[in-house]
């Protein structure tokens, strides 16, 4: 099974601003960077589509000839919890220390980790596995947490040398289950 992993399109939020599961903005540029994940996407035959509820990676998956792709709430970028929509720099609690010490396995305030993002995909993945008939090409229009969750969990990679496997904005990137 081959799962073609989307990241969104660029958002209009400002930079330093932690945004994970808030539904933000795109930006302008929406049209012009869809219409190359768009064109990438036209080398496969696809045989479903799955997407994050959030509306940057649906609008994205619409534009791309979507229109109904399954909204999986797993497919959801981290939540940062109480730290939502606040610049990093004006967080003014203890946790974010922790946080920057060891990102990969504490939460953030009424928020998760790395790590329970990962067990997200790993229940997402495990379903796909069971689907019959089995699904030869999939499409998931999603986040760059997600994305490196899914690519830590399909190759094997280690804790640290998770940052080498973000991918940016508008990104397709095949990966062999």
């Amino acid at each position: 099974m081959k799962l073609l992993l989307i990241r969104h399109t660029s958002v209009d939020v400002k930079p330093g601003v932690c945004y994970g599961a808030s539904d933000v903005p795109l930006r302008d540029s929406f049209c012009k960077e869809a219409a190359l994940v768009k064109t990438r996407l036209s080398e496969y035959k696809i045989d479903q589509a799955f997407t994050s509820p959030l509306s940057r990676c649906k609008r994205l998956a619409e534009y791309c000839g979507f229109p109904h792709a399954v909204a999986d709430s797993r497919l959801i970028e981290r939540n940062f919890g109480a730290w939502e929509g606040l610049e990093y720099t004006r967080i003014d609690d203890p946790q974010l220390q922790l946080w920057y010490a060891d990102f990969v396995h504490t939460r953030a305030t009424e928020g998760e980790s790395f790590m329970d993002v990962v067990g997200r995909a790993k229940a997402f993945l495990d379903e796909l596995k069971e689907t019959t008939p089995p699904l030869h090409t999939l499409a998931l229009f999603t986040h760059g947490g997600v994305i490196t969750a899914l690519r830590f969990l399909v190759e094997h990679c280690s804790l640290e040398h998770l940052l080498d496997l973000q991918v940016p904005y508008g990104t397709v990137y095949p990966l062999e289950l």
